[in-house]
C-alpha cells in the first residue's frame, strides 16, 4: 500500500521550495522529499519502465501536471519549480510557528487531501480548471489520479450533455408523495448537493467534477451561477439570491446536525427550528444571505476538442476558469504504447503515432487536425493486446467515419467503398486496407531494430509476409462485390 499520494506531496513541496530560496529543481526536490517524509514500501517501487522509484514519478508528475500551478501556489519553471506570492504566504506562515506545529507533516496524512491545506492555510485559493485534448488523451484519468486519496463524500461528478438543464444542475421543485398527502418541495441537483456539503465542512475541500462540459449548453445550464465564478481570496465576489438554495442549505440533516459551525439558534421568517444560521468565514449564512462559492470547493471539467456537433464556450465563461492542455503522448516502454494489435505483430504505438503524423500532413485537407488526432488512450490495451474487433469497429470507424471522412482516398486502398467493407477486410487482409501500409511495416522495423537499417527492412519484410498470402484479397473482394452489383 502506497503511503504518499500526489496531492499529499503539495504543501511538502512549496515548504522544501520555501526553505531552498523560492526554487528548487526536481532533482533537488525529490531528494529532499525522500529525507523529510521517508517513503516507503511501495513507494520505493522502481517501475520496470524506467529506472525512478514511484514515490519520484509522482513528484515529477506533479510538476509536469502543474498540480501547483493549477492551485495557484507555484509555477514551473526550468527544471523546477518557483513560488507565487500566495506559496510564499504560506511558507513563511510556517516560519511564524512554533516546531511542535511544524511536526503536522510527519503526522499521518488525512484522507481528503484538500485538508492539507486547512492545516498549513486557510486562505487557499479553489481550482476552476478544465483540462481539454484530443478524445483519449487521459482527461479524466488526471483528474482521478490528482484526487485518489479523496475521500468520495468530497467529490461530485456530473455529465454534461444537450438534453441537461440549469434544473438538473442546481435542483427543482417536484411533487413528493408524504403518506397520503402530496407535497411541492425543493429536488437539489449536484450543484446544490456539493455547495451544501462545502458549507458543512469548511475544513475540507470538495470537488465538482464536470465531464464533457461543451456537449451540453453551458451558459444555460449554469445559469446565474455564472456569476459566482469571479472570486476573490477564494469566495464569490457578486452572490446571488437563490431561495431555493439558500433554504435547502439552511435545513439540517441528520448528518449536519452534529457540525460545529452551525449555530444552535432558529434561523427563518416563522422562527422555524428545522431550519439554523451557519457561521462560515466572516459571516453568518442566514435566510438573508445570498449564495456564494465558497474556497473550499472547486470546479474541475473535462473538454474534448474535437467533438463535433457540440456548444462553444464563450471567452466570457472560458475566462472564469484555468485552461489546461492534456499532453497526447504515452510512456516509450507502456504496456500501452507496446500492445500488438490484433496478432499482427504492429503495435499500438507504432500505429498510433504514424496514424496521427498522417492527420497533420497538410495535403490531407481537413480542418483542425490537430483535434482530429487518435488519443493515446482512444481504445486500452488487456494484458498487452488490442482485440481485432475493438481496433475495427472503433479505430477504423473513426478514422473512416470522421477524421478522413473527406480525404478517404488518401489513406485508405481505392478499392474500400464503404466502412462495412473496410472493416471486413481488415479482418482478412489487417494493414492492406492502408494505402502506404509498406510504411506503417517499415516503421515497426525500424522501431524493433533502431540500430540496423538492414534488419529493420528484412523485419519490415517480415511483418508483411503474413498479409501477403491474402494479398489478393482486397481486389478479389472488390471484384466480386461490383460483379454481384
Amino acid at each position: 500500500m502506497s503511503k504518499f499520494s500526489e496531492p499529499m506531496l503539495l504543501i511538502p513541496s512549496v515548504l522544501i521550495a520555501g526553505k531552498n530560496g523560492g526554487y528548487i529543481s526536481t532533482t533537488d526536490l525529490i531528494n529532499k522529499l525522500i529525507d523529510f517524509l521517508q517513503p516507503s514500501g511501495e513507494d520505493l517501487q522502481i517501475y520496470e519502465s524506467r529506472n525512478d522509484t514511484k514515490f519520484s514519478q509522482k513528484v515529477r508528475n506533479i510538476i509536469a501536471h502543474k498540480s501547483l500551478e493549477n492551485i495557484g501556489l507555484a509555477i514551473k519553471k526550468d527544471d523546477g519549480i518557483e513560488l507565487t506570492s500566495q506559496g510564499k504566504e504560506i511558507y513563511q506562515s510556517f516560519l511564524s510557528q512554533d516546531q511542535s506545529q511544524l511536526n503536522i507533516l510527519q503526522s499521518p496524512v488525512p484522507d481528503n487531501s484538500r485538508d492539507l491545506f486547512s492545516a498549513y492555510s486557510p486562505n487557499h485559493t479553489p481550482s476552476q480548471v478544465i483540462f481539454y485534448g484530443v478524445p483519449g488523451c487521459g482527461k479524466s484519468h488526471t483528474i482521478d489520479s490528482t484526487l485518489e486519496s479523496v475521500d468520495e463524500f468530497c467529490k461530485m461528478r456530473v455529465v454534461f450533455h444537450p438534453e441537461y438543464t440549469n434544473a438538473d444542475f442546481v435542483g427543482q421543485i417536484q411533487p413528493v408523495k408524504k403518506s397520503e398527502n402530496i407535497s411541492y418541495d425543493f429536488i437539489p441537483g449536484p450543484f446544490s448537493k456539493i455547495l451544501k456539503r462545502a458549507y458543512f465542512n469548511p475544513e475540507k475541500h470538495f470537488y465538482l467534477i464536470i465531464e464533457e462540459i461543451n456537449r451540453g449548453y453551458a451558459a444555460a445550464i449554469f445559469g446565474d451561477i455564472f456569476q459566482l465564478m469571479d472570486r476573490k481570496n477564494g469566495v464569490s465576489t457578486y452572490p446571488i439570491e437563490n431561495d431555493f438554495i439558500n433554504d435547502y442549505i439552511r435545513k439540517i440533516e441528520e448528518s449536519f446536525k452534529d457540525s460545529k459551525f452551525v449555530k444552535d439558534i432558529p434561523d427563518g421568517e416563522k422562527n422555524d427550528s428545522y431550519y439554523k444560521q451557519i457561521h462560515f468565514e466572516k459571516f453568518d449564512f442566514n435566510f438573508e444571505t445570498g449564495i456564494r462559492l465558497t474556497k473550499n470547493l472547486s470546479i474541475i471539467a473535462t473538454m474534448n476538442t474535437s467533438d463535433q456537433n457540440v456548444f462553444t464556450l464563450d471567452n466570457a465563461f472560458q475566462r472564469r476558469f484555468d485552461m489546461a492542455l492534456i499532453p497526447n503522448e504515452l510512456d516509450e516502454k507502456s504496456a500501452q504504447k507496446n500492445a500488438e494489435i490484433a496478432e499482427t505483430k504492429i503495435t499500438w504505438g507504432t500505429f498510433w503515432k504514424w496514424i496521427n503524423e498522417k492527420m497533420m500532413q497538410s495535403d490531407t485537407g481537413m480542418a483542425s487536425t490537430e483535434d482530429k488526432r487518435l488519443g493515446a488512450w482512444f481504445i486500452v490495451n488487456q494484458d498487452g493486446k488490442i482485440n481485432e474487433k475493438v481496433f475495427a469497429e472503433k479505430v477504423l470507424k473513426y478514422l473512416w467515419d470522421d477524421a478522413f471522412k473527406f480525404k478517404r482516398k488518401d489513406i485508405f486502398d481505392e478499392n474500400i467503398s464503404s466502412l462495412e467493407m473496410l472493416i471486413n477486410e481488415f479482418k482478412k487482409s489487417r494493414f492492406k486496407v492502408f494505402k502506404e501500409n509498406d510504411e506503417l511495416l517499415r516503421k515497426q522495423g525500424e522501431k524493433q531494430n533502431p540500430q540496423n537499417s538492414d534488419s529493420s527492412d528484412e523485419n519490415a519484410n517480415e511483418l508483411g509476409s503474413n498479409e501477403q498470402t491474402n494479398e489478393s484479397n482486397l481486389n478479389e473482394n472488390s471484384e466480386q462485390k461490383n460483379s454481384e452489383s
